[in-house]
């Protein structure tokens, strides 16, 4: 009973937050991160956890963790209420939104599809020669499992784990083709298709969701429109559908075999998609056992982004992390594949203090982005935003702060890098489109 107010109580918050949300903005803008936040925060701390009530389970693995929701749900109404309070802190930007994009000089325009060429290029020989290097058969990433898979994969290890994380850099190649090829849209969808059937077929719900989501974001940000109601239930439902797929064939697309589409069917397709957001359970356990049995790690997350930077090619015996992750520390294994929101890392790091600093920023950031880049004619700021947009669902329900910094170098270095080296005229880069 007390578990089942307490999910009442967190979901009336909820509701009042979006509520209220709407009545001060004064319209509903799907392109607002603060809903997609919401939302999933509502799948993870009421949605997943009022499931486990309806079917009596209580523990993880035998590991009991309900007993914990009071506490693990008053930390995450506290970082909630930090989160909106961040967005609400943040100075908003009262200039009218630009109705039309900036039409770069000729010259601008030809380096930026050059660069993209490269990038695309590069990431994609990086990142199917690692799966190569592991096992897998190109010919069966490229169909999704239908071809190339008639021997189960011998799975092979490799030093060169980096060389997977280029295929992050594919999706800003992919939108700046988008955004700066006006002819040859064949192709262009041509190499779209072929950056998301190696996304799906890797395993990565995340990845293959940033692939697939960006460039439509992309496109109602660079037109200023908005998808209708239709639209997006109909999109919710395909990347439900997805979402489902990917977790009912991943280990079999890991292991090289041919998938059988025949054994998808509700149950399992609901299996599928609890399992992407009952991350609740790692949290609850988190916030009972720490600090009570197991100490904070006093911000070792932070050196482990310097650690994770260094490949294992030159670093063989690179230890995975300082200090214990989580889930040894709290089950004595790490129970792969099991992950927790992302307040979950800021709460490890620093207790309830790191939880209200952690939303705090994370508010206004993502508040400060939505006011900013929106109201801006510069692809380059549009495309940085619909990756952004994109990433929140990985930023949400994954809290890893070494994963998130190796994700940010590989989908917004090569922007950045750009905009370093691109020769925009000096009306452009004296124009208030690149003053962000």
């Amino acid at each position: 009973m007390v578990n089942v107010l307490c999910l009442f109580i967190t979901s009336v918050i909820l509701g009042v937050s979006v509520s209220a949300h709407i009545i001060v903005a004064r319209r509903f803008d799907v392109m607002d991160p603060f809903y997609l936040i919401t939302g999933l925060y509502f799948l993870v701390f009421v949605w997943a956890p009022f499931e486990w009530i309806k079917i009596g389970q209580t523990d993880y693995q035998g590991v009991e963790v309900m007993k914990y929701l009071p506490r693990g749900n008053t930390v995450f109404i506290i970082g909630y209420i930090s989160y909106v309070l961040g967005g609400f802190f943040c100075k908003k930007n009262r200039r009218r939104a630009e109705t039309a994009l900036l039409d770069e000089d000729e010259q601008a325009k030809v380096f930026i599809l050059r660069y993209a060429l490269v990038l695309l290029i590069f990431s994609l020989i990086c990142s199917l020669t690692y799966y190569r290097l592991t096992g897998r058969s190109i010919m069966m990433m490229l169909s999704f499992g239908q071809f190339g898979a008639d021997e189960p994969v011998t799975y092979k290890n490799t030093s060169l784990l980096f060389l997977s994380c280029f295929l992050r850099s594919a999706v800003p190649a992919i939108l700046l083709l988008f955004a700066y090829r006006k002819q040859g849209r064949v192709s262009t969808y041509l190499c779209f298709s072929v950056v998301a059937l190696i996304s799906l077929s890797s395993g990565s719900r995340n990845t293959a969701i940033l692939v697939i989501l960006s460039p439509v974001i992309y496109h109602y940000a660079s037109t200023g429109t908005r998808p209708r109601k239709r639209t997006v239930l109909l999109g919710l439902f395909l990347m439900f559908v997805g979402v489902c797929i990917i977790g009912i064939f991943r280990q079999t697309m890991r292991a090289g075999t041919r998938i059988d589409l025949s054994v998808v069917d509700f149950d399992t397709m609901m299996k599928a998609f609890m399992y992407n957001v009952e991350i609740f359970f790692p949290f609850y356990n988190l916030t009972g056992m720490i600090p009570k049995e197991i100490p904070y790690h006093w911000g070792l997350g932070f050196l482990n982004i310097l650690i994770q930077f260094i490949p294992h090619a030159i670093w063989e015996n690179k230890p995975a992390t300082l200090g214990k992750t989580a889930f040894e520390a709290m089950y004595g294994s790490s129970f792969g594949g099991s992950a927790y929101p992302n307040l979950g890392e800021f709460y490890y790091e620093f207790g309830i203090w790191g939880t209200i600093v952690g939303m705090f920023i994370f508010g206004y950031i993502t508040r400060k982005l939505y006011y900013r880049m929106l109201k801006t004619g510069d692809r380059l700021q549009l495309i940085s935003y619909s990756i952004m947009f994109g990433y929140l669902f990985q930023f949400v329900c994954r809290g890893s702060i070494s994963s998130w910094a190796i994700d940010i170098v590989f989908m917004f270095g090569p922007i950045w890098l750009l905009k370093m080296i691109v020769p925009r005229s000096k009306e452009y880069k004296h124009s208030r489109y690149d003053s962000i």
